[in-house]
């Protein structure tokens, strides 16, 4: 952040910052350097915006977006955004369980586009 007040005399982006009575928020804060003729910074200039409710929206649509509604656990989703994440990882190669469980869950149907099933063999 400094360095870009500096360099360019400006800085954009989100903090977290605590106010008088401790609370801690989300903001979207946008600096600016005054300079003199002589192009020395005088002062900042700081504008923001609580952006906090954003913030907690977000971690809804998230919850929302990864965890199933009725029992709370990870659904299909997160499961494979992790297994994304962990294959991205500079581990060396693909060990057998990551490759089974891939293998796995690219052979499931999606219950999710097509619904829950019924055995009809019972």
């Amino acid at each position: 952040m400094w360095r870009a007040l500096t360099d360019k005399g400006y800085w954009s982006g989100e903090v977290w910052n605590r106010d008088k009575a401790g609370r801690i928020f989300a903001e979207l804060l946008t600096m600016s350097a005054v300079r003199d003729a002589e192009g020395n910074t005088q002062q900042y200039v700081a504008l923001f915006t609580d952006i906090t409710s954003i913030k907690e929206h977000e971690s809804r649509l998230e919850q929302i977006a990864h965890f199933d509604m009725l029992t709370g656990l990870p659904n299909r989703v997160l499961l494979s955004d992790r297994l994304h994440q962990a294959m991205a990882r500079p581990t060396g190669g693909i060990n057998w369980w990551r490759w089974r469980i891939l293998t796995w869950m690219a052979s499931k149907p999606s219950t999710t586009s097509m619904g829950t099933t019924r055995a009809t063999n019972c």
